[in-house]
């Protein structure tokens, strides 16, 4: 979070502040305009000081206020105002800390920080070895594998964009399909650009299927992160994630990501959710916390098209059943974010902090500034998620520079993407925390990206329930704070 230095002479602006919520005795005050939020308990000191304040118009010193208010202590006054900077709810000389996805002429206020690719994704291979019956990919008409030339195109146009850290994901289909190239690649970018950057990572998006005891080494070998995709216990998995002959994959799957946790791989659980298994969503959890898997994430399949699903959720029944098992997990541990913060770590991050590390949930998000995709083919998206979508295709590897990429056409107009300019959401109080979501996935649904997102009913009974539960810790001045 940033920090800023100020003395008793400088100058205070409250902006407009909103009574979201209430939990008695807990007061949730959202500033729309910056996303800062802030919970009080509304018998406290700091509800009476925060309703004077509020009442105060234009700017004024801190000596000012001092003196406007003689029943409050002076070192409380700062103490606060310091406070209320920090969680955005005021400026001060100008300074202001926000998200900054409305278009409140609030950029002046921050500080620019610079955004450069830090993750590029392959789609190793367009065809994948399991048949899942919620899958949205359509079967290609002709096998396909990325080249490792195209790769190595990336990671150099990469680096002459400015690019000092980068991670690169092998994603697919499913990328073991094509192994020996991501070995050929990862070897290859170790050597030629270890001097390059200061980091490079690597990381796979696998179901885990055809791993063998070599790729496993491999993988151990070159520090992988690797999210596998299991849906929980061995019913639900083998209900849907079957191979094209119709047989279940659970227990070849739960193999392997047993002998890469045994090498001291970091694994990660991935379970889609959809209507048809959210019943089973607690007991999915259980069993996979019990594999020793390092985190453990639900991916819910909400409406992504105008065509009809029998596996689209509903938006408030999913909450009630995911923050059922968030309440559970809770209950268990109330000092310690870690029990559960994987499955919800971007709401989270949302409602205790300005610096937005998880980019799918900020505006602009990552796509074209933060991360690239390319397909087998080299064809260049800002997204993962839009691999395969002409209308976002940015031109192929080695017809474009990646160099201010954000002012490419297409770039331009997702990171333009604010949600005070979309009805539905300019008058949502939560709209700094989901930031209208994913804007690909409104597109599918609404056909432009200037649409509220399709989690809408998740995210607005999510975001209060979750400051409610987390915002637990009462200090002395009424203040509520997240305790960790």
């Amino acid at each position: 979070m940033k920090t800023v230095e100020f003395s008793l002479s400088s100058k205070i602006e409250f902006f407009p502040l909103e009574e979201v919520e209430k939990y008695s005795p807990k007061m949730f005050f959202i500033n729309s305009m910056t996303g800062g939020l802030i919970v009080i308990d509304k018998d406290s000191i700091a509800y009476r000081l925060l309703s004077r304040l509020r009442t105060m118009e234009g700017k004024k010193s801190i000596e000012e206020i001092i003196a406007l208010n003689p029943q409050f202590d002076r070192t409380f006054i700062i103490d606060f105002i310091y406070t209320l900077v920090k969680r955005g709810i005021v400026s001060i000389d100008q300074y202001l800390n926000s998200t900054v996805s409305s278009e409140h002429n609030y950029e002046r206020f921050l500080r620019p920080t610079a955004r450069h690719i830090n993750l590029c994704i392959f789609h190793i291979h367009n065809y994948c070895n399991l048949a899942c019956a919620y899958c949205y990919l359509a079967e290609p008409g002709t096998r396909k594998k990325i080249r490792l030339e195209t790769m190595l195109e990336a990671a150099e146009k990469i680096y002459d964009s400015g690019s000092k850290s980068i991670t690169f994901e092998f994603h697919g289909g499913e990328p073991t399909m094509s192994m020996e190239v991501i070995q050929q690649f990862v070897d290859r970018v170790k050597e030629e650009f270890k001097t390059k950057f200061h980091h490079i990572g690597f990381s796979i998006q696998t179901n885990a299927y055809r791993l063998t005891d070599k790729h496993i080494d491999f993988l151990t070998q070159n520090k992988f992160k690797i999210r596998v995709s299991i849906d929980g216990t061995k019913e639900v998995h083998d209900s849907y994630r079957v191979t094209h002959s119709g047989k279940g994959t659970f227990d070849i799957i739960l193999n392997n990501i047993a002998k890469m946790i045994k090498k001291g791989l970091k694994v990660e659980a991935c379970a889609v959710v959809h209507s048809k298994n959210l019943d089973c969503l607690e007991e999915m959890y259980h069993v996979l916390s019990k594999t020793g898997v390092q985190g453990i994430r639900f991916l819910p399949i909400f409406k992504v098209s105008e065509l009809n699903s029998d596996y689209y959720l509903d938006g408030k029944k999913y909450f009630s059943k995911f923050f059922g098992l968030i309440k559970e997990l809770y209950s268990k541990d109330k000092d310690s974010l870690g029990i559960f913060s994987n499955l919800v770590i971007g709401e989270i991050n949302a409602i205790q902090s300005f610096d937005r590390t998880y980019m799918c949930l900020k505006s602009s998000c990552g796509a074209g500034n933060e991360m690239i995709a390319l397909d087998v083919d080299g064809e260049v998206y800002p997204c993962e998620e839009m691999i395969g979508m002409p209308e976002f295709l940015l031109g192929n590897v080695f017809d474009i520079s990646f160099r201010n990429m954000k002012q490419h056409p297409i770039v331009a107009e997702i990171h333009n993407r604010k949600t005070n300019q979309i009805e539905q959401c300019k008058v949502c109080e939560w709209k700094e925390m989901c930031h209208a979501g994913c804007p690909k996935k409104s597109y599918n649904v609404f056909g432009n990206l200037h649409s509220p997102s399709e989690m809408c009913s998740y995210y607005k009974n999510m975001f209060p329930a979750l400051v409610d539960l987390l915002y637990n810790h009462r200090e002395e001045n009424g203040l509520y704070v997240i305790k960790k």
